[in-house]
């Protein structure tokens, strides 16, 4: 249906004089690699945010109100990162420079992550995750400001909606793809952890301290797959910042 519906909306707007989706718009080079470099970030970003905190409680035995603080890690790092960029663009007139220096910056961190987090210390993953969502965050005022610059003055509305809408897009992506990662890794590779699975969400302490331990070293494979997933995604949205034509404005 999905499909179906999209051959006929392409149809229908391929053929009206003032078209909801301009497509020639969307055909330029500057404009597409963007809202696809959007849709990659935010999708990284938001499958952590979904899952991290599941993580932290499962993997690495913290309690729901410590876990759900981690997540401040993210937030600061990602706000100061689009603050940082914001003033850079608007004291340099470089724009993708920020993006595509950050964006592998936080590959590599999530690379780093995918291996070793879940035995490093906690201060260290906190920082490492302020530093990733901070290289992240450098690219969302840059997606804006350059989306609209490319499209020109009467185009800013259709603009400015084509970043939103590849936001929500990457968010149900990003969620989706997390937990396709972790729980189709877990019925894959250790189908026997499914029901020690849930049965530590359900009562953990029915599992004991020596069936919580080895669930919780089993449990760490299949979450690895929640950084995996983030290095991808953050590593394909860095192949998009560089090869943006317009790089400065």
């Amino acid at each position: 249906l999905a499909l179906f519906a999209g051959v006929a909306l392409l149809r229908v707007e391929r053929r009206q004089p003032e078209p909801l989706l301009p497509l020639p718009l969307f055909a330029e080079a500057s404009i597409w690699r963007l809202l696809l470099l959007s849709v990659l970030v935010v999708a990284a970003q938001v499958g952590l945010i979904s899952f991290l905190p599941l993580w932290l409680q499962v993997v690495r035995g913290l309690e729901p109100a410590n876990a759900g603080l981690v997540l401040l890690a993210i937030a600061i790092g990602s706000s100061f990162g689009a603050f940082f960029a914001g003033k850079m663009v608007a004291r340099t007139g470089h724009a993708m420079l920020w993006p595509s220096i950050g964006l592998p910056v936080a590959t590599a961190i999530w690379s780093l992550l995918a291996i070793y987090a879940a035995t490093m210390p906690l201060w260290l993953m906190l920082a490492l995750l302020g530093l990733a969502t901070f290289g992240s965050g450098t690219s969302y005022p840059v997606v804006q400001t350059t989306v609209q610059a490319a499209a020109g003055q009467g185009r800013l509305g259709i603009a400015a909606a084509g970043v939103a809408f590849s936001r929500n897009f990457g968010a149900a992506l990003g969620a989706a793809l997390a937990a396709a990662a972790i729980f189709g890794a877990m019925a894959l590779f250790t189908p026997a952890l499914t029901e020690g699975f849930a049965a530590l969400v359900s009562d953990a302490g029915a599992l004991g301290a020596e069936g919580m331990q080895g669930l919780r070293a089993g449990l760490a494979e299949p979450f690895r797959g929640l950084f995996i997933i983030a290095a991808v995604l953050v590593g394909a949205a860095s192949v998009m910042a560089w090869r943006v034509p317009l790089r400065r404005y």
